[in-house]
């Protein structure tokens, strides 16, 4: 610790020119520029700092993906360019992406991704915002629809393989990235699909009780990191995906079958999708 100190007491105006400050404490550093903060934890290990993640908070998370992207680990040897690395990012930390570091062509001042198809995919299932909680929030009916459906979905063991597309890049058996719908063509890429890791949330919460008793969870969480404390990983990468992936609006209605009423949902895509199917004679799709 004291030798990490040392190297940030020496370069302590070359930050203060930048308005960042620090700290370096036993087991993690704190920087602050202006009123954000960013914890770091470390670990020494053969006179090398080794970053590792402080899960406290997603901004610490996505710090922490930032700066390893460029810096696994500090030493007297590349202090100096870690420094210039920092001074250069901190002031900007949101415009960089949160999976994999690079810097977005695009401005953003909340924590994104880039347009990389992988980067998209992974964060479909990792916790880097309050997404899931927030959705449930907004729109709980919805929230209960999506993911009730990809539980049944999952269930008709016969036809997933073809029917569960897109399919979620954590559960799949290589991180290559695979384009959508290709492998569910013929079956023939079906070792890709980890089912089995999927069926042991299916197996748990295609239960009536167990499900219902998860909506409680979610309701009741502030944050995605509370309920990361509360469900594994498993279940929360799956639940985010299916919410994530979801490319259509959908709205709560109300449908008029003769005197009675039923809850429904009305379906509103993209222009380009309507244009699609837009016909002089109208076509209904059953399912």
């Amino acid at each position: 610790m004291e030798e990490l100190n040392t190297l940030h007491v020496e370069s302590k105006e070359h930050l203060k020119e930048v308005k960042i400050k620090f700290r370096v404490m036993e087991k993690h550093i704190i920087y602050q520029y202006g009123n954000d903060k960013f914890k770091i934890n470390y670990k020494l290990i053969n006179k090398e700092y080794i970053f590792q993640p402080n899960k406290k908070k997603m901004e610490y998370l996505h710090f922490y993906r930032v700066i390893t992207n460029k810096f696994k680990s500090i030493t007297m040897r590349n202090f100096k360019d870690y420094i210039d690395y920092l001074i250069n990012i901190i002031p900007n930390i949101y415009q960089y992406c949160t999976i994999c570091g690079t810097k977005l062509e695009y401005s953003s001042s909340v924590i994104n991704t880039c347009q990389n198809t992988k980067c998209i995919y992974e964060n479909e299932c990792n916790a880097t915002t309050n997404y899931v909680v927030q959705y449930y929030k907004n729109s709980p009916e919805i929230f209960d629809l999506l993911l009730s459906t990809a539980l049944f979905a999952l269930q008709v063991k016969d036809r997933r393989i073809y029917t569960f597309e897109p399919f979620p890049i954590e559960f799949m058996t290589t991180k290559t990235v695979v384009e959508r719908g290709k492998i569910s063509l013929d079956g023939s890429d079906a070792s890709l699909k980890d089912f089995a890791r999927l069926d042991t949330i299916v197996s748990k919460y295609f239960n009536e009780a167990e499900y219902n008793n998860l909506l409680v969870i979610i309701s009741e969480c502030l944050t995605d990191k509370d309920l990361l404390e509360k469900i594994d990983t498993n279940l929360y990468s799956f639940i985010k995906f299916v919410l994530k992936s979801n490319s259509t609006e959908l709205i709560p209605t109300t449908i008029n079958i003769g005197e009675s009423e039923m809850d429904g949902y009305k379906i509103i895509h993209s222009r380009e999708t309507e244009d699609r199917f837009r016909t002089t004679v109208n076509t209904f799709l059953f399912h």
